[in-house]
């Protein structure tokens, strides 16, 4: 599991992480620019889904948060799949009525990753 230096939040969560990023969007979705510490990519998988990697592996999601910043068009973003404790991935997927969306240039995305250390019983 991840060993790095945490600051500990009050939490009924034992071992609990929060991994805070950034991802800007250029045309036609494609990423320019990505900041976060615990993250070392994001990479965009077809219209709307993007992956973001992590640098470790943690043993769960407890809580995800993505807020979208643009244009005025309404969108939103969810989180799609989860394989923290694998590949090290968390896949989002963002929204314009019912289907998926790229977001248009200039577009950006702030999440909040809620993670889990531990296997321990809470």
């Amino acid at each position: 599991m991840a060993n790095r230096l945490k600051h500990k939040p009050w939490s009924m969560v034992r071992e609990e992480t929060r991994l805070y990023g950034r991802i800007t969007f250029g045309s036609s979705g494609a990423i320019t620019s990505f900041s976060g510490r615990g993250v070392t990519g994001v990479t965009k998988d077809s219209a709307g889904t993007f992956t973001i990697q992590l640098e470790d592996k943690w043993n769960s999601v407890v809580h995800a948060t993505f807020t979208f910043f643009g244009d005025g068009i309404a969108r939103t973003v969810q989180l799609l799949s989860d394989d923290v404790n694998g590949a090290r991935t968390v896949t989002m997927i963002t929204v314009a009525g019912s289907s998926p969306t790229d977001p248009n240039d200039g577009n950006i995305i702030s999440f909040e990753l809620v993670l889990k250390d531990t296997n321990a019983r809470d």
